[in-house]
């Protein structure tokens, strides 16, 4: 397992943060459920973990539930390119891990958040391919939903490496998806006041932390991607059917 796996005070701390029991969590799911099987277009295959966690992001909001779910699928038909032959035994996924890093950290802050820490491992512009890094990137959120239980995210972009010629990599429109992701702190001159949002401790070796090398962080979270192949196959299958989508009244 690549996380810690969360103690029973630290479950307990976010049940009592968000203000849902286990309960409230399952009645919650069998609501989304329900509303799943009235979609025609939408496929259904869902399982309940993933539910808990995407309704926690909501905070309890079941528009906004319907919302994601609805949004995740229709994106397939819209960015091929991201969203599908997501395998990672393919070339891409090794030549783009190569050269930049997603990587989410194995312990939570003491608010219990997830840090995610970006950032790049070769500044070469002529190896640096946008759509890859997104694939990535989404795949990774994707495994976490699978594998968690945190409702709240920490994402650390390390610019030390970066150039105005990445950002042009990305067309407005993927700059919007990386917006979606959330609020970024980004630290102008070195680490500033990130210990402020982030102890120390969990950070790799190289920002005076204790998780261990970030090359080797990274090598295990690429073999978790990795271990999640099969999932990532039967995931393909799925997207939003237009043609049978409700229309509006």
């Amino acid at each position: 397992m690549y996380f810690d796996p969360p103690t029973e005070a630290q479950i307990a701390k976010i049940r009592d943060n968000t203000g849902y029991s286990e309960e409230h969590l399952e009645e919650a799911v069998k609501k989304i459920k329900n509303w799943l099987q009235e979609q025609p277009h939408l496929p259904n295959v869902h399982d309940d973990k993933r539910l808990k966690i995407l309704y926690m992001h909501c905070k309890g909001r079941m528009k906004k539930v319907h919302e994601s779910l609805d949004t995740y699928y229709s994106m397939k038909n819209i960015a091929h390119e991201i969203l599908f032959d997501r395998d990672p035994l393919k070339p891409w996924f090794k030549d783009t891990n190569e050269i930049c890093y997603y990587l989410p950290l194995p312990s939570l802050t003491d608010e219990l958040c997830r840090v995610t820490l970006l950032g790049l491992l070769d500044p070469s512009l002529s190896k640096y391919n946008s759509k890859n890094v997104l694939r990535v990137a989404y795949m990774s959120h994707d495994v976490r939903y699978l594998n968690e239980f945190c409702p709240t995210d920490i994402y650390i972009m390390d610019c030390a490496q970066g150039s105005p010629g990445h950002i042009t990599k990305y067309p407005f429109r993927m700059l919007k998806w990386i917006h979606d992701f959330g609020l970024l702190h980004v630290h102008r001159n070195g680490v500033g006041n990130l210990y402020d949002y982030v102890p120390q401790r969990i950070m790799p070796n190289e920002y005076g932390g204790e998780a261990g090398p970030l090359r080797d962080l990274w090598e295990k979270w690429q073999q978790n991607l990795i271990l999640h192949r099969d999932w990532f196959l039967e995931n393909d299958k799925y997207k939003t059917d237009e043609s049978k989508r409700p229309r509006k009244s």
